[in-house]
């Protein structure tokens, strides 16, 4: 049986947001497809691995070693004279590094699978293993560093500015140098063909499994997502701002549910009909008593995990077209956008004026994730591409 080595630049349990959910997806996808898959991972300041809380998900503890990544003026100093940007480097540990050597020396595993650009610094040493080399990428680093520079202070922000510099040019030269890369957004395809020509390159998104449970109609509803990401903080904050305060003046019988990491207890404490759950341990739970999903993104990259979590519920969503991208999901058909406040005020008022919209959007949006986004529809395509890269 063919033997993967998955890697991964924080731990994927617990699923503490969308990130993690994606590589948990994608290691069991990889087992569904056959494989016989052993797993290493950092585990950082942010997302430190607790081995007492694996599931039984994991059959052996992953090869792992506690890293450091917050910026510090000395790093960003010494990045000046590497080819390597600083972002990157932050995540790169001798220790780990020879940690990656001995589990390959024990377990000899055919195929090595990083997620993420930010693991792309122990590429050299990998590829001195002889194993097939895969990249699996989540977004356009590039693209999202720059996109959020705007948003940025302080070292973190001359961080970014450096690093943007000559992460695109990194960033291409790493899609040249692997053997295969498999994209979560069709986003990501166009652009690696377009960068790296010679690269083999699928759409594998993350899976997502099929539930019995149905969002029963309500009048309420929610935002979900981690308030440490800057374009899910400043979304959250305009659509309060701009939208709810306004919405509730004619709409007083709805409550706006608000969950996720980093979610300061105080938060928008003074403003009427909001309510604060902090992080939650359950975020299925959470989704389902509290209506309809808010997703006001505005930038960023990559894909909106929490939506096919709540697609795969038949929870309806309103959301920006910036956050349903790369989904392939289609303006009410799928899920209601919205862009401007007045656009989501109107799309609010259509929904909980109407339980049969209700129901048929989110019925419509779990077919289709049922379709597109399972572990059976996808499990032959990427043991197929595999194989042939």
């Amino acid at each position: 049986m063919t033997k993967v080595l998955h890697i991964t630049p924080k731990p994927f349990l617990p699923k503490t947001d969308g990130g993690c959910v994606a590589m948990s997806a994608f290691h069991q996808l990889l087992k569904n497809a056959g494989y016989t898959v052993f797993w290493a991972t950092l585990s950082t300041e942010k997302h430190p691995l607790y081995p007492d809380q694996l599931t039984n998900e994991i059959s052996l503890t992953p090869a792992h070693v506690r890293v450091t990544t917050a910026p510090r003026i000395t790093g960003l100093i010494r990045s000046l004279f590497s080819e390597t940007p600083y972002w990157l480097k932050r995540f790169y540990s001798i220790d780990f590094q020879n940690k990656i050597r001995n589990t390959i020396a024990t377990y000899q595993p055919d195929i090595v699978i990083i997620e993420g650009l930010q693991l792309a610094p122990y590429l050299p040493a990998l590829k001195k293993s002889g194993c097939k080399l895969f990249l699996r990428t989540h977004n356009i680093e590039s693209d999202l560093w720059d996109e959020q520079l705007s948003t940025m202070g302080g070292i973190k922000r001359l961080s970014a500015q450096l690093s943007v510099k000559g992460l695109r040019s990194y960033e291409n030269t790493i899609f040249n140098e692997v053997d295969g890369i498999i994209a979560i957004s069709p986003k990501e395809v166009e652009y690696v063909t377009t960068v790296a020509p010679n690269t083999p390159v699928v759409h594998i998104p993350t899976t997502i499994p099929t539930r019995q449970e149905s969002s029963p109609f309500s009048h309420d509803f929610f935002h979900l997502g981690a308030m440490d990401w800057e374009p899910n903080k400043a979304g959250v904050s305009w659509f309060i701002n701009q939208v709810w305060t306004s919405f509730i003046h004619t709409e007083s019988s709805s409550v706006l549910h608000l969950a996720g990491r980093k979610l300061a207890s105080d938060l928008f404490s003074s403003v009427k009909k909001v309510v604060n759950h902090g992080e939650v341990n359950d975020s299925s739970e959470f989704m389902i008593r509290h209506g309809i999903m808010i997703v006001p993104v505005f930038q960023g990259s990559g894909i909106r995990i929490k939506i096919l979590e709540a697609g795969s519920m038949g929870i309806p969503v309103i959301a920006t077209p910036k956050a349903v991208e790369g989904l392939g999901l289609i303006p009410d058909k799928h899920f209601l956008q919205a862009s401007t406040e007045a656009e989501f005020i109107m799309q609010m008022k259509r929904l909980i004026a109407s339980p049969p919209l209700y129901t048929e959007l989110g019925l419509a949006l779990k077919e289709y994730l049922n379709k597109n986004y399972s572990a059976d529809a996808l499990k032959e395509k990427l043991y197929e591409f595999i194989g042939k890269a």
